[in-house]
């Protein structure tokens, strides 16, 4: 008993064989560990992984994973580990970009494209708006719009005057001649030479002409006056055929490639629709395109940025996983 008592309280020292086990490698079927599969770096922690498994899984908005724990236990490590097993079972994440909203400048849109496509798109839209600044005006400097915009101006011109030669006709009928000045027309009598008498001359003709002569003036300066009452609504109209002439030629112009772009992304319909806004906005601002030419070309080039006037139409990239395989 006092043998078995002493060695419960002083144990034998164990023998050398006893602290080392030799393994055996031949059974291995890898020559290194880095051929072995990843492991998780955390031990343990089920319950904490499938927590987060779970959480990352959610796909409905407003929830969110929370990681909580001492400061150097694989946090962090963990929820990568998951976050990239998860997104490798997924496809690969878009790009999204930001756009100019024509409607509310202050609420841009967003567009989702492809992984890699937001800056191609970017790309294709800066090219776009390059080669519409060149087209544009060297259309409106063509023959055939110089030809129809002065066509329109003239028809303005007869319309005017074919109420005009009929009130100077009647005038005259009266021996009283419409004289164009440069505020206007005015009304002058004539005398039997058919020349427009002078202030003394016609001072020097008995009252009662005088008297008559003013009286035939006022009448047809009544009439001029309605005559020239409807010289802005013919304006007016001139002008809407010569904004409706200039859509069409711009449409003219850029036609090819507004089509072109449309094609391109014709499987993203709010891309087409962005283009369609970018095609109405360029027909009310063409202003903006007709005097560019020679700046366009140039920026073409690289020499000379977009102006702060086309800056509406840059596409931001926001999200770029050009780079990204899921």
């Amino acid at each position: 008993n006092m043998k078995a008592k002493k060695d419960k309280l002083f144990p034998r020292p164990l023998e050398v064989t006893s602290l080392y086990t030799k393994c055996g490698f031949g059974d291995y079927q890898f020559k290194t560990t880095c051929e072995l599969e990843k492991s998780p770096v955390v031990v343990g922690q089920k319950r904490a992984f499938d927590a987060m498994d779970f959480g990352i899984r959610i796909k409905s908005d407003g929830y969110n994973l929370f990681a909580l724990g001492p400061t150097g236990t694989g946090k962090l490590t963990a929820v990568k580990q998951i976050v990239a097993r998860t997104a490798a079972e997924r496809p690969p994440a878009s790009d999204w970009c930001y756009v100019n909203n024509f409607s509310e400048s202050h609420k841009p849109t967003a567009l989702r494209l492809s992984p890699g496509q937001g800056n191609i798109f970017k790309n294709d839209m800066d090219q776009f708006i390059n080669e519409a600044r060149i087209v544009i005006p060297a259309t409106f400097e063509g023959d055939e719009y110089r030809s129809k915009a002065e066509e329109l101006e003239e028809e303005l011109k007869d319309r005017h005057a074919a109420p005009l030669n009929e009130l100077s006709e009647e005038a005259k009928r009266q021996n009283i001649a419409l004289i164009k000045t440069a505020t206007g027309f005015a009304f002058a009598p004539l005398g039997k030479d058919e020349e427009v008498l002078s202030p003394e001359e016609f001072n020097t003709l008995p009252e009662a002409t005088r008297k008559e002569i003013q009286e035939k003036i006022s009448a047809l300066h009544e009439k001029l006056r309605h005559v020239l009452s409807h010289f802005p609504t013919w304006r007016k109209e001139t002008n809407e055929k010569l904004q409706a002439l200039d859509r069409e030629t711009a449409e003219s112009a850029i036609k090819h490639l507004i089509e072109s772009l449309k094609n391109r992304y014709r499987d993203n319909p709010p891309i087409v629709a962005y283009i369609e806004m970018i095609e109405q906005d360029i027909f009310k601002n063409l202003s903006d395109f007709r005097g560019s030419r020679d700046e366009a070309a140039l920026s073409i080039f690289g020499t000379v940025p977009h102006t702060d006037t086309f800056r509406r139409y840059t596409v931001n990239v926001l999200v770029d996983n050009s780079a990204q395989e899921s």
